[in-house]
């Protein structure tokens, strides 16, 4: 069985953002006024904040609005691909992954109406298929245009998904709340104090960390994970994050990961960059394709004329499920058949339900064999792998499978 391409159904949503400046920056700016993340919780254009949500204005937390290209979306101030084979037309219950229906219920697949789905932040939830914001799907705190922010900057402070606040001059946003009381390691323990404010610690002119007195690096250095390094001599030693040569790097970044002084490594297409170590991204899309299988010959099928069985293969990932051609009459079915896609996070937490069946139409097909095979992280990368038995009737000798990116 074979799902049947429909014609995409593009959907627009227009979001009319209101003139002038209330405070929070959800309108356009007059003339003359800036536009940033202290103003703005859509995107700039600018000077002016635009609500973000727009295919030629998408973005949010007053970042420059940018353009999504074609076959992109603007969801939540992100430009999302949008795949013709997955569309409001055939997906309106879920959420679109590449070519797949998702439910639109997970954390990192959330969404509905055939929009793609969306990964939620950290500080998010996926509840009745959206991010959304409120106490029950937002840790942090909800900005006015009803977007889930950290609740850790003084331009958007709060906690509990309560309205976001804007802190006053010489406060700092300390576990979701405004508070002028003095910069310390329990206030700021990610960052460095510079008087009473927690800065990030980041920047080369206040770096720091563990709540300490910010300080000013040297001509030279660069501040790396609140440490100045020297950034032309890099060794185990001196450099907290990886080195490319003689450079020290934060080791961030999926094409200069590593900590500890360690050689940078570049992270596969399919890795994420975590704590300084490549890890599998777990929203990657995978496509699995059933290869072949080896049956036991002494089993007779179709007892009239005492032939090989008619083989096709079912294949259930989570919700998804499909199926491969029908090989007739052989013990050594050769399909090298793609099925369909799936993430990595539900591949790896649900495995592969596989069943063999005997095509029996205009009967009842018969099972050959049944059963449950868990993906450990390694084999989804290697991009291989089989079982030499399938189920307890011991018919199935072998069977492989692959996964394509």
């Amino acid at each position: 069985m074979r799902p049947m391409m429909l014609a995409l159904l593009l959907v627009v949503w227009v979001v009319s953002s209101g003139c002038g400046d209330d405070g929070r920056g959800n309108g356009n700016l007059e003339a003359g006024g800036s536009c940033g993340a202290g103003t703005c919780t859509g995107c700039c254009q600018g000077s002016q904040c635009q609500a973000g949500t727009d295919n030629s204005a998408c973005g949010a937390v007053g970042f420059p609005c940018v353009e999504c290209q074609s076959g992109e979306v603007c969801v939540q101030g992100q430009c999302l691909p949008y795949s013709g084979k997955c569309n409001p037309a055939n997906c309106s219950s879920g959420c679109c992954q590449g070519d797949s229906c998702l439910p639109g219920t997970a954390k990192d697949a959330c969404g509905s109406g055939g929009i793609p789905c969306i990964a939620c932040a950290a500080s998010q939830t996926c509840e009745s298929q959206s991010c959304g914001c409120g106490p029950t799907t937002c840790n942090g705190c909800c900005d006015q245009s009803g977007v889930c922010r950290s609740g850790t900057d003084i331009a958007a402070c709060g906690s509990g998904g309560q309205a976001c606040t804007g802190c006053n001059s010489g406060e700092s946003c300390i576990l979701g709340g405004c508070t002028s009381s003095s910069c310390n390691a329990s206030s700021c323990p990610a960052g460095c104090c510079s008087g009473a404010d927690c800065k990030p610690g980041t920047d080369p002119t206040d770096c720091g960390q563990g709540g300490e007195t910010c300080k000013a690096c040297k001509s030279g250095e660069s501040c790396i994970q609140g440490v100045c390094v020297d950034t032309t001599q890099c060794a185990p030693g001196s450099c907290p994050g990886c080195c490319e040569g003689s450079q020290c790097l934060s080791g961030f970044s999926a094409t200069a990961c590593g900590s500890g002084g360690g050689p940078c490594q570049v992270c596969s297409g399919k890795q994420l960059c975590k704590s300084g170590s490549c890890s599998l991204d777990p929203t990657s899309m995978w496509g699995i394709v059933i290869e072949d299988a080896d049956l036991d010959s002494s089993k007779s099928w179709d007892t009239l004329v005492y032939t090989a069985p008619d083989v096709f293969v079912k294949l259930t990932v989570g919700t998804l499920s499909g199926t491969t051609s029908t090989i007739n009459d052989t013990y050594t079915p050769q399909w090298d058949e793609y099925v369909f896609s799936a993430t990595a996070s539900s591949i790896l937490q649900n495995g592969l339900t596989v069943e063999i069946y005997d095509d029996d139409w205009p009967t009842s097909d018969e099972l050959i064999g049944a059963c449950s095979i868990t993906v450990p992280e390694t084999v989804l990368l290697a991009g291989a792998g089989y079982v030499s038995s399938c189920g307890s009737s011991g018919w199935v000798n072998k069977l492989s499978f692959k996964f394509t990116n």
